[in-house]
C-alpha cells in the first residue's frame, strides 16, 4: 500500500498555552513532511486515547487513514480506494532507545504556528547524522503513546524517542540532515485548532471490508 509513506510524527504533534496542562488536547493538527523531491500532507484528529490520522496527496485528496488507540495500542489502516481496512500488528510495545545518541538542549526558540518551540539535536555518533527538533511542551500527552503504538522506523520518530522526558512534548518542526549536514526531510505543523472533535471520526467507515 502505498499511503502512509509517513504515519505520523510530527511524527506528529502541537498545542496550546489556553489549555490547562492537566487536560489532555483534543482537536486538529496539520503538518507536512517535505523530502527533496516530494511534499506530503497530514491531519491528525485528537481526543482522549483516540487519534486519527490522515494522509492527503498533492491535489489534497484523502488517501489513507490510520485510527490509533493510545491506551490499547491498536492501530487500523484505512485504505479509501479500496475501502479495505488492516489491523495493525503489535510490535515493541514501549519506547525505542539507541545507545551512543548525543542530545544537546539548545536555549535556541523558533516560532512555528504561533507557537515558541525550543531547539533539541540528537546526533548518532555512529552514523554521524541527526535531527534537530523544535519541540512545544504543553498538554500534548497523545504524542509519546501514538509513537509507541506504530513503532516507526524513521529517524524522525526514532530520535525524538532518545530525549529524556517526552511526556507532554510535540515536535512542531524536525529536520533530518545526512553526516554531511545536508537536509533530507523536514516535518512541520501548518496549524492547530483547538475544538470538539467527533467520536464517529474514530469510527471504521460503513462498507469497508477487512482485509
Amino acid at each position: 500500500m502505498k499511503f502512509f509513506s509517513f504515519i505520523a510524527v510530527f511524527s506528529s504533534m502541537f498545542f496550546f498555552s489556553l489549555f490547562s496542562f492537566s487536560q489532555s488536547f483534543e482537536g486538529e493538527i496539520g503538518f507536512t513532511k517535505k523530502t527533496l523531491n516530494e511534499t506530503y500532507n497530514y491531519r491528525y484528529y485528537v481526543k482522549n486515547e483516540n487519534v486519527r490520522i490522515e494522509e492527503f496527496d498533492d491535489e489534497k485528496k484523502l488517501i489513507g487513514i490510520v485510527l490509533v488507540n493510545i491506551n490499547s495500542y491498536d492501530a487500523i489502516l484505512i485504505n479509501i480506494d479500496r475501502k479495505l481496512f488492516v489491523d495493525l500488528e503489535k510490535n515493541n510495545i514501549k519506547l525505542t532507545k539507541i545507545q551512543g545518541m548525543d542530545i544537546k538542549n539548545s536555549s535556541s526558540m523558533k516560532k512555528i504556528a504561533g507557537y515558541d518551540c525550543k531547539e533539541v539535536v540528537v546526533k548518532n555518533k555512529k552514523e554521524n547524522n541527526e535531527v534537530v527538533y523544535y519541540n512545544h511542551k504543553a498538554n500534548y500527552s497523545f504524542f509519546k503513546g501514538l509513537l509507541i503504538t506504530l513503532n516507526r522506523k524513521d529517524l524522525a520518530s526514532l530520535y525524538f524517542q532518545q530525549i529524556p522526558d517526552i511526556n507532554d512534548v510535540f515536535p512542531f518542526m524536525a529536520i533530518e540532515k545526512d553526516a554531511s549536514g545536508k537536509v533530507l526531510t523536514t516535518f512541520e505543523v501548518t496549524d492547530v485548532v483547538s475544538k470538539k472533535v467527533d467520536d464517529k471520526l474514530f469510527e471504521i467507515p460503513k462498507g469497508y471490508s477487512k482485509l
